[in-house]
């Protein structure tokens, strides 16, 4: 009998550390430090961090990788790591593999001289999500009329444009900021769309409280360069949005970063563009990851530019609650 309930016992113990094994494993940090030693043979204006990936199992794939903001493409050999050899200091990296993962970014990461830091590096798998990309609207800016033909091809099908088309209009930009088209003034182009989302570290987020919904509009809106016309429009459809929940996760997608949602492309082409896509999910703890405040530069002011807002709201993908 009392065999029988120590061996009850010791496998109830084995369990509970399979069990906690795993659930650390899934919980694991995407970049975490493992050991670090000095090295006296190092010269005192070095460190070196040894990076070793945990769920890639090619040799030779390559990584891109930025330390302080400085881009490089290092390589993966047999054991799946790579060696960065630095000056001692604090260092903020990202890590990109390829669009199958998601970009890993970690801050703050001390190493004194002579030091050598092994590291593990896990990339989460991205997760599809179905969005759909809510009221982009294409204001022109010109200092004289001027006949332009804008050209819009988003990710997936259209849902719905306006004016009407298949994603070109041509017309008349005007000084006062309206477009015609067909013999019609238009405050804006518009076209909606249902496109796949891949939720990513982008290089802002925010925690916006209901309260502060406006404020908080205004401020950015006015950093990126809107007139007051674009702000009223912007907030009196993304401000009602926001108000849903309250506390939002917010982020936005700037210029290039809007590219993946849709290409835009204006003959002739504008001296500046500006596209800014919002987007919002409902506030999780988990997403204090992800927040990083970013002041935007308002867009140029020259003879002719572009400014198209839009966005969607979009839920906590499951990778996000290890």
């Amino acid at each position: 009998m009392m065999n029988s309930m120590k061996a009850i016992i010791s496998g109830l113990v084995l369990t509970f550390c399979f069990v906690s094994a795993a659930f650390s494993y899934d919980r694991m940090p995407n970049f975490y430090v493992v050991s670090d030693n000095a090295d006296p043979q190092m010269s005192k204006t070095e460190a070196v961090f040894q990076i070793h990936v945990l769920n890639v199992l090619t040799e030779g794939m390559s990584i891109r990788m930025s330390a302080n903001g400085a881009w490089k493409t290092v390589t993966l050999d047999e054991q799946n790591s790579f060696e960065l050899k630095v000056v001692p200091g604090t260092y903020n990296f990202q890590f990109y593999l390829n669009s199958e993962y998601l970009e890993v970014t970690a801050n703050a990461k001390k190493i004194e001289s002579q030091h050598v830091q092994s590291c593990n590096l896990y990339f989460d798998e991205t997760e599809m999500q179905n969005i759909h990309v809510k009221k982009p609207v294409v204001y022109f800016h010109t200092k004289t009329d001027l006949p332009v033909e804008l050209t819009v091809v988003p990710a997936n099908a259209f849902v719905f444009t306006y004016p009407q088309s298949e994603g070109t209009w041509k017309g008349i930009a005007k000084s006062n900021g309206s477009i015609e088209v067909n013999g019609v003034n238009y405050p804006y182009l518009f076209w909606e769309a249902e496109q796949n989302y891949v939720f990513k570290s982008e290089t802002n987020g925010y925690k916006v409280a209901k309260a502060e919904v406006i404020p908080f509009l205004e401020k950015k809106l006015t950093e990126l360069g809107f007139n007051q016309q674009e702000k009223t429009d912007f907030i009196t459809w993304w401000g009602p949005q926001l108000t849903k929940n309250e506390t939002s996760f917010v982020q936005f997608s700037i210029d290039e970063k809007c590219d993946p949602f849709a290409s835009m492309n204006c003959t002739p082409a504008p001296q500046a563009t500006r596209r800014v896509y919002i987007q919002i999910a409902q506030w999780d703890s988990l997403f204090e990851a992800y927040l990083n405040n970013q002041t935007f530069t308002p867009i140029a002011e020259v003879e002719f530019s572009i400014l198209e807002w839009g966005g969607f709201t979009f839920e906590l993908p499951e990778y996000a609650e290890k």
